[in-house]
């Protein structure tokens, strides 16, 4: 793919495309605080995807840190853009632009994002990794981690 999609509907051609196209995971998985938000802690996971070698790939992984129960994200980026996602126990409602209602339970999302798919499941954080794995065809994680989490959100002096 030399040319570079001339419409969205192209674009969301490609996408598909590319959520069923094979990845493997390179490097590795390592936890850290969000940058942009000390709540949550962040884990990228760089991508090779054969069929589109010149596309910078990865999955990241978020999960708040004091949440409970846990809250997760996981998102599938072809450059930039997200073309797939997960999000376990949102805070928020999300709205599913197709039946024009909204989804407050674990939902998936696939470019361009008008539809939410609620999951009424409830799993680990591993579980659902791999179950974001399979659905987007990703192989090759060789050093799963927990996320990050603690129960105390703020420590006070006594």
């Amino acid at each position: 793919m030399n040319a570079l999609p001339t419409s969205s509907g192209e674009f969301a051609e490609i996408a598909t495309r590319f959520v069923r196209a094979r990845k493997e995971c390179v490097g590795r998985m390592r936890w850290r605080t969000s940058p942009s938000h000390a709540d949550y802690a962040i884990a990228p996971i760089r991508l090779v995807c054969p069929e589109f070698p010149r596309i910078k790939a990865r999955v990241v992984l978020s999960a708040h840190i004091y949440l409970a129960p846990p809250k997760y994200m996981f998102v599938l980026l072809f450059g930039r853009t997200r073309v797939a996602g997960l999000d376990t126990d949102p805070r928020r409602s999300h709205r599913n632009l197709i039946i024009k209602q909204n989804v407050t339970s674990t939902h998936w999302t696939y470019y361009p994002c008008d539809e939410v798919i609620s999951d009424l499941r409830t799993m680990s954080h591993r579980q659902w990794l791999d179950e974001f794995f399979k659905r987007c065809n990703i192989v090759g994680l060789k050093n799963y981690a927990l996320p990050i989490h603690d129960h105390e959100q703020l420590r006070l002096p006594l």
